[in-house]
């Protein structure tokens, strides 16, 4: 019965803890919204503060034990005092600005107390998260043999990430789904790129299964390498043993691990089984017994071992929950809501990016929508960010006992180091997928690169690999898409005329554009230009709608990031830019897209003013493009002052084109309801044509005649 009481007595001061923490933090950040200043102190006691939720959160109903209780019951005592005095010294926001400035000069002469309250609960966490993970690898489980075991799962300070029910719910059912199967073993793979949360999902399944199922022991290894998973049984067996037992060598510590898991149900966790091509008899380390293995890998040649959970973001609703756990910031609020989603949207709701954001926006003290502003400036601190007690690590090499804290940049630097095939080097994978990231990141089709092979003289050396005899080898560059998917570091599918088409995850672009030079990025964006504008220009049957829209979405991107890295010494439309503007503003208006065929129009002639001067057939040639994007804009006064003042350039001369900048004038002026001016400019284009007696210019002369008789129509 004292047990009891006791067990309830800690509950309910868990419970205390737990509220009165959300308070102080509610009651300091409104300090904090109107302060100029806050106590060194007091802003590190609001930045422990959601640490020491957590952990107590992390805490069962059954830690009744005297040295927790003692603890939790001290921590709770030290919690509320705090509160009363930071109630009482802090100013409110609404109290008078003579009253809160008082307040204010107070809290910083308690300075000492803060700091006494700052140390006191950094003492209460340190001593509660070494009770969780004690509690957690050490719990005592009993072999037939009568030998006392333990599970052996990792330390992690906090349980700092949120609980992916859905997920959870996914792999009890693919483990049940083998209950009626002919199997030895029941073998689930949690598979995704780098970045989704794969083990944080795989210890939360675990420490569940420890605390659910008391008869299941519960085992965790790194299976990085062969050597690594070795290692980890060699301390398993180390670990039990205690020096009861002479180990003479591995096979004889493995085998003492097997002997123990026979006499019991068993759950083993492979984690980071990412290299089966170095490592394939991963399954000769699966003990015997009636046990359940369960792995996480990036590599999708792995999903051949067993059924397979894939991991591809998080929902709205667990996105929501993390930034709010990270960030501490109220998102019930709508403008804070509708912020945190478009956080997510631009993450691709990815788990570790979302972290990452989140332990910036807290360090910085950020309003989640300023986020969204300074994310772009900002990226590449962002997603090297991490708290003090990440727990995103693993061993690089597998072999040394340091764990090395990942970011998303890292974990992709991992995955694209396994990359090589028969035909294809680390060093053109790399250079197709840097090419893919400043295009659109769906969609990006074989054709593209297909395209730029066969019209490119010489053949790039990156392409050289998927090309025999001068033609192409669709066979090479989809083993090489194929190596790809595999390491979950692009999607793919056959587009709608057959070919093979990859999309990449935003953040995986992001990542891409952020690993290079800045002289480097220059070099790519100006390759994926001339790829595009080759492309458009090569000798193909007519596109489908679907396909148009994919290549606008490909010039989007790419244009976008040209302007974004402002590359000065490749300016659009200078050079050999200039062409591909003129090839890329063309296509846009084909399309419909006026105000980006003006703008990449716009940029041509004060080149070809430069290079060949004003009276130039070229630029009037481009001026006449740049007036019939603006026409199309319905910008006509503007229209008509670019090709009004190319008509007085070229009052001296009667070539063809000075004679289409007449004609297009004449139209200009009857959009402007000018039919007089009109029709003298039709006129004299005509009489200009007349004088051409060499040239056979029937079609245009037969629409000029229309255009005329129509504005004589309205005089």
């Amino acid at each position: 019965m004292a047990e009891a009481l006791a067990a309830v007595g800690v509950s309910a001061s868990i419970l205390q803890i737990v509220s009165l923490t959300a308070k102080l933090t509610q009651r300091i950040n409104e300090f904090n919204s109107t302060a100029e200043e806050m106590p060194r102190a007091l802003r590190s006691i609001h930045m422990q503060l959601p640490f020491l939720r957590e952990t107590c959160q992390n805490l069962s109903t059954r830690d009744d034990s005297e040295n927790v209780s003692t603890i939790i019951k001290e921590c709770h005592r030290e919690i509320e005092d705090l509160f009363k005095t930071v109630d009482r010294l802090l100013p409110a926001p609404g109290e008078p600005k003579l009253s809160r400035a008082i307040k204010a000069l107070k809290s910083i002469h308690h300075q000492e107390k803060f700091n006494h309250a700052l140390r006191k609960i950094e003492g209460f966490k340190t001593d509660l998260i070494l009770h969780c993970c004690q509690r957690t690898t050490d719990t005592p489980n009993v072999a037939a043999s009568g030998r006392k075991v333990s599970h052996i799962l990792p330390v992690m300070p906090i349980a700092s990430s949120i609980r992916r029910r859905k997920l959870l719910q996914k792999i009890d059912r693919q483990f049940s789904d083998y209950e009626y199967e002919d199997c030895m073993h029941k073998i689930v793979i949690l598979l995704g790129m780098g970045g989704q949360g794969k083990s944080r999902l795989a210890l939360d399944y675990a420490r569940r299964v420890s605390v659910e199922s008391q008869s299941t022991l519960v085992l965790w290894v790194d299976a990085t390498t062969k050597q690594s998973l070795t290692r980890a049984f060699e301390d398993i067996a180390d670990h039990w043993n205690n020096r009861k037992r002479r180990f003479i060598d591995t096979s004889s510590r493995i085998e003492y691990v097997n002997e123990i898991l026979a006499e019991r149900k068993w759950l083993l966790v492979f984690d980071n089984y990412d290299h089966p091509d170095q490592f394939i008899d991963v399954c000769s380390f699966i003990p015997p017994g009636d046990g359940s293995v369960l792995m996480t890998s990036r590599h999708c040649d792995v999903g051949l071992l067993g059924k397979v959970v894939q991991l591809s973001g998080m929902d709205e609703g667990e996105g929501l929950e993390l930034l709010r756990l990270r960030t501490e910031q109220n998102l019930d609020e709508p403008s804070n809501k509708a912020a945190a989603i478009k956080v997510l949207q631009t993450l691709g709701h990815l788990p570790l990016a979302v972290d990452q954001a989140g332990a910036y926006i807290r360090q910085q003290a950020l309003p989640l929508p300023y986020f969204l502003q300074i994310y772009e400036s900002q990226k590449q601190i962002i997603l090297n960010q991490k708290h003090v007690y990440w727990d995103y690590k693993r061993k690089l090499d597998g072999e040394s006992k340091a764990e090395t804290p990942l970011d998303v940049l890292t974990t992709w630097e991992l995955s694209i180091q396994q990359v090589g095939s028969t035909h294809v080097t680390r060093g053109v994978v790399e250079h197709i997928l840097t090419i893919a990231a400043f295009l659109d990141h769906v969609e990006i089709s074989e054709s593209l690169f297909r395209e730029y092979a066969q019209y490119t003289r010489p053949v790039p050396h990156w392409l050289i690999c998927f090309t025999k005899n001068g033609e192409w080898e669709p066979h090479r560059y989809r083993d090489m898409v194929s190596t790809l998917l595999r390491l979950s570091l692009a999607q793919g599918r056959n587009g709608i005329t057959g070919e093979c088409c990859l999309s990449l995850h935003p953040m995986i672009k992001d990542w891409l554009q952020l690993r290079m030079t800045e002289a480097d990025r220059g070099v790519y964006i100006m390759e994926t230009i001339s790829i595009l504008a080759n492309y458009i220009n090569a000798n193909v049957q007519e596109r489908s709608l679907q396909e148009a829209r994919s290549l606008l979405g490909h010039l989007d991107a790419c244009m976008y990031s040209h302007t974004k890295y402002r590359l000065g010494t490749h300016r659009f439309g200078f050079g050999h830019l200039r062409d591909h503007a003129i090839t890329f503003s063309s296509f846009y208006m084909s399309h419909g897209r006026y105000r980006e065929a003006e703008e990449g129009f716009l940029a041509v002639p004060d080149h070809d003013i430069q290079e060949y001067g004003h009276k130039h057939s070229h630029t009037f040639r481009t001026v006449r493009q740049v007036a019939k994007a603006l026409v199309h804009g319905g910008k006509y006064l503007q229209a008509h002052n670019l090709l009004n003042k190319a008509f007085h350039d070229s009052h001296d001369k009667a070539d063809l084109e000075t004679i289409r900048i007449v004609s297009a004038l004449a139209g200009v002026l009857a959009k402007l309801d000018r039919q007089t001016d009109a029709e003298k400019c039709y006129e004299t284009a005509l009489k200009g044509y007349a004088m051409q007696k060499d040239l056979d210019q029937s079609r245009d002369i037969h629409l000029m005649y229309e255009h005329l008789a129509e504005t004589k129509r309205f005089l």
